[in-house]
């Protein structure tokens, strides 16, 4: 019987290797993809599935506390977050806050408020454009980013 058990083929992602809490992100039919992560740390894209290109911040991209990962454009490709020691950045809390941050005329704009280990939800939107995390607004290390037409109250815990 135990024999048996080993000579059974080996799941697809044992067979590549895959790191213990590697997160699958797809980006099915061009569409955007937005994937929780559950962690907070490092993101690294350890193995792409796609042919279609994952490129950082152009088809994919993450959270600034590695909290989520987002795909688009076929983008399809095996993550993993790496925890950061410490907790939150230097030991030191943060308390919540509200930041309102606008994208005036269509354009970018970057909202600076550190991000170490701090994730980030819309509390309010104000524009009438749809505001979806990683097409029109996201998290970097240093903020929070929004770009046509996104207006928004965001919470930052």
């Amino acid at each position: 019987m135990a024999i048996a058990l080993l000579l059974q083929p080996l799941p697809a992602a044992a067979r590549r290797g895959r790191p213990p809490g590697a997160i699958e992100c797809s980006s099915q039919h061009g569409s955007y993809e937005y994937c929780r992560t559950f962690r907070i740390g490092r993101v690294e894209l350890v193995d792409q599935l796609s042919k279609a290109p994952c490129r950082l911040y152009d088809t994919w991209g993450v959270d600034g506390d590695g909290g989520g990962i987002w795909v688009r454009d076929g983008c399809r490709a095996i993550f993993v977050v790496t925890r950061a020691g410490g907790g939150r950045h230097g030991g030191r809390h943060h308390e919540p806050r509200s930041v309102n941050c606008t994208s005036r005329d269509y354009s970018y704009n970057h909202c600076d408020i550190p991000m170490w280990g701090r994730r980030v939800s819309i509390r309010r939107q104000l524009s009438r454009q749809t505001c979806r995390r990683g097409d029109n607004w996201g998290v970097d290390w240093s903020g929070i980013w929004v770009d046509r037409g996104c207006s928004a109250i965001f919470w930052v815990d």
